[in-house]
């Protein structure tokens, strides 16, 4: 097999299409997300016609693009006109996981990721408010000053703790041990809408429910594999389900375990085959 020049996303294509030129390379295209409907472009309508047509220019030399969601592939490949396919960025299965689910309940919802504008953060502290558990928000970003004084204010302090950024390592008992993962945000662009996150993928492997979005993957999964619940970005509705799986313990249990089983279906023991096969054929 020849050597790989891999870009990931259209901010490093310009310069790896390049390189691969001028080292007679393959290109090829990894497109973590919808580039340019991402947050940080919103409004910046010149900046964002730059990369559209960047794109456009570079990624006829790549060989194989592919995204991590069914339909963001099928969004990209109808813009820019080739064919995407799809690798998602999934957690690689933990047996031990599964050996140690015990029937319990943590005491804490947890949001880990990024602390930007869009993540329905601002919408989850106020619904803290009327619900009986910690909120932990482990993550950095533009908001964070802004969400503590959120919190503050509304005399939520105590109750909603932030732990800013964790190692890997740091990170995983404390989502083994959440009562549900938060994986809302909020619908103004397609990046967003069409996301498959990788905290969804997280929170299942660690066996435990999310709220997510109705958006077209989180529905295509939870539907399918009974693994958390589609919630409506507005406050009464994040009320609403967690005080459902609260006062509903079979539910819960019934989420929790099928949370264990999807984690099989969707582990990168399955993914990297997919992945290896796609740069075996280049």
């Amino acid at each position: 097999m020849q050597d790989i020049i891999c870009a990931n996303d259209s901010d490093t294509l310009p310069a790896c299409s390049l390189a691969a030129w001028l080292k007679k390379k393959i290109l090829v295209f990894d497109a973590h997300e919808y580039f340019i409907e991402v947050p940080e472009l919103e409004k910046r309508n010149l900046v964002r016609m730059i990369w559209h047509i960047l794109t456009i220019i570079f990624i006829r030399k790549s060989k194989l693009c592919y995204t991590v969601s069914q339909s963001l592939a099928k969004e990209l490949s109808k813009v820019y006109h080739k064919k995407f396919e799809v690798i998602r960025n999934v957690p690689s299965l933990d047996e031990t996981v599964s050996n140690e689910y015990q029937n319990q309940k943590g005491q804490y919802i947890l949001y880990q990721g990024a602390v930007n504008k869009g993540r329905g953060l601002e919408v989850l502290i106020d619904a803290m408010e009327e619900i009986d558990l910690q909120l932990i928000i482990a993550g950095g970003g533009d908001i964070l000053d802004e969400l503590k004084r959120r919190a503050e204010e509304k005399k939520l302090d105590q109750k909603v703790i932030f732990m800013g950024y964790l190692m890997p390592e740091e990170i995983k008992p404390l989502t083994k041990n959440a009562f549900i993962g938060y994986n809302l945000l909020e619908n103004y662009s397609k990046s967003y809408y069409f996301s498959l996150s990788n905290k969804f993928f997280n929170y299942m492997h660690a066996g435990i429910p999310s709220l997510s979005n109705d958006f077209p993957e989180y529905r295509m999964i939870i539907e399918q594999l009974q693994c958390g619940l589609l919630v409506d970005l507005q406050k009464n509705a994040i009320v609403n389900a967690v005080k459902k799986l609260q006062q509903d313990e079979t539910f819960y249990q019934k989420l929790r375990l099928n949370s264990l089983h999807a984690a099989r279906e969707y582990c990168w023991q399955k993914e990297e085959q997919n992945l290896l096969k796609l740069y075996s054929e280049l």
